[in-house]
C-alpha cells in the first residue's frame, strides 16, 4: 500500500506486508526412517540399561557371597588359633612337668606361628572382600 498525502510534501510513505509458507508434501519417506530410528534407539537404550542393572546387581550378589566367605575363614581361623594355642600351652606343661619334649613345645609353637598367619590372611581377605561389596554398591570405579 502506498500512501500519498496531499500536503504539499513531497514525502511519501510505503508499507509492505508479506507472509512465506514452505510446506514439504513429500520427504521421500526421511520423516518416517527417523521415527523408526527413534524408537530402536530407545530399545537400545533401554536394553543397555538392562544390561548395566543386571551386571551391577551380579556383581553385588558375588562381592557379599565373598564377604560371608571370608567371614566364615575369619571365625574357622580364631578357632584354630585359639586351639593352636591351648596346644602350645599344653605342650609346654608337658615339658615343664619332664612328660614332653622340647621338639613338642617347638611344633606347638610352630603351629600356633601358623594360626596366627592363617588368621591375620583370613582378616586381609575379609578386608578385601568388604571393599569389594563397598565398590560394587556404591558402582565405584566400574565404567
Amino acid at each position: 500500500m502506498l500512501d500519498v498525502f496531499s500536503d504539499r510534501v513531497g514525502i511519501t510513505d510505503g508499507y509492505s506486508l508479506g507472509v512465506r509458507a514452505n510446506w514439504n508434501l513429500f520427504d521421500g519417506g526421511a520423516a518416517r526412517a527417523r521415527s523408526a530410528q527413534s524408537k530402536a534407539n530407545i530399545t537400545i537404550a533401554e536394553t543397555r540399561f538392562t544390561s548395566q542393572r543386571n551386571q551391577i546387581r551380579y556383581q553385588v550378589e558375588q562381592s557379599y557371597s565373598n564377604l560371608q566367605s571370608n567371614l566364615s575363614n575369619v571365625q574357622t581361623a580364631t578357632v584354630a588359633l585359639n586351639q593352636a594355642q591351648e596346644a602350645l600351652t599344653l605342650a609346654r606343661l608337658r615339658f615343664q612337668a619332664g612328660v614332653g619334649t622340647q621338639t613338642d613345645v617347638i611344633a606347638s609353637e610352630t603351629e600356633l606361628t601358623r594360626a596366627e598367619g592363617n588368621r591375620v590372611r583370613a582378616i586381609l581377605d575379609y578386608n578385601r572382600a568388604l571393599a569389594g561389596l563397598q565398590r560394587a554398591v556404591s558402582n565405584l570405579g566400574n565404567p
